[in-house]
């Protein structure tokens, strides 16, 4: 009877030595616990940030093949435009200059497809309300390289643009910026200015070849 006491006494004397060493092991085992935690997420945010840095260099490697891309069709667009050229320049005089106008707005069409521009100096076709005609590329780089301190017009031919495309350079400024959407081409601006006892420059695009003329009232 006496042993089984004294064993039961010393087992009791045993648990508690455990739970005091179980008390002294749970501040360290709730450190680990924060520990692993912290490396779990800092593993997690690793794994996210390669994933990110991975897309985020797809993108990269995508976006210079494409500007790669563009580069090589700016290129190939360059050669194309380098042959456009002012090839041929003649010297209309006045009366001539009269008749050139009066023949140009002398061509009709069945429909609206005829279209007028008038440009002010230093402005170009964003300057137009609305207009969202779409022109040749060959022809808005011919514009680009008229250099006219007095604007200038362009007649241009939407159905067929290789038949009829012009652009003329006035002796004086543009008085007002505008386009119209015709049957027939509007040369009011241009008559105008002729009807001025002054140097009149025209400068015809047509099919490839482009003429440019001066007169006067001489």
């Amino acid at each position: 009877m006496l042993d089984k006491l004294f064993n039961w006494k010393k087992l009791e004397k045993r648990i508690e030595i455990l739970q005091a060493r179980i008390k002294e092991l749970e501040p360290e085992n709730r450190s680990l616990s924060t520990r692993l935690s912290k490396q779990e997420a800092r593993t997690k945010r690793a794994i996210s940030d390669r994933q990110e840095a991975d897309l985020a260099l797809k993108k990269a490697e995508e976006r210079i093949d494409d500007l790669k891309h563009m580069l090589d069709d700016l290129k190939e667009e360059t050669q194309k435009t380098d042959g456009l050229t002012f090839k041929q320049a003649v010297t209309l005089t006045n009366t001539q200059s009269c008749d050139f106008l009066s023949q140009v707005g002398s061509i009709r069409s069945r429909n609206e497809d005829l279209v007028t521009v008038y440009l002010r100096p230093n402005e170009s076709f964003t300057n137009l309300d609305g207009f969202d005609i779409e022109l040749d590329q060959d022809v808005e780089y011919l514009i680009q390289k008229v250099e006219s301190p007095t604007g200038m017009a362009l007649f241009y031919d939407m159905k067929m643009p290789g038949m009829v495309r012009m652009f003329i350079t006035p002796p004086f400024p543009i008085g007002e910026s505008g386009w119209k959407l015709d049957r027939v081409f509007d040369t009011t601006q241009l008559q105008e200015l002729l009807e001025q006892n002054l140097v009149f420059c025209v400068v015809l695009a047509h099919a490839g070849e482009t003429f440019i003329g001066v007169s006067n009232r001489e």
